[in-house]
């Protein structure tokens, strides 16, 4: 990975060290080359830290445990709702 970075910036640093002309240069490029490399490597990180992530915890058996206990708690939840709103309804008829 190390050589793979270092192939990566090679030509960074070949035009950083012939760019020793003291002549200002434009303002926007030199943005560009210094913040350049960050951004190449935020985009490398995400591509492959945070998708292998989402990937790894979408195909995990604890992920799809936990929503399967989701989805039979949401079910639960309806019925109780439904069970209550019966009972008040009957409560409702009792009162005089």
């Amino acid at each position: 990975m190390a050589v793979g970075f270092g192939l990566l910036f090679t030509p960074i640093v070949a035009f950083a060290q012939t760019n020793d002309d003291g002549s200002g240069g434009h303002k926007l490029s030199d943005l560009l080359w210094a913040v350049g490399p960050f951004v190449v490597l935020g985009i490398l990180f995400w591509l492959f830290f945070i998708r292998g992530i989402r990937k790894q915890q979408a195909s995990s058996p604890v992920v799809k445990r936990h929503q399967e206990y989701m989805v039979r708690h949401e079910q639960h939840m309806e019925r109780m709702e439904q069970l209550h709103e019966r009972i008040a309804k009957a409560l409702e008829k009792d009162r005089p």
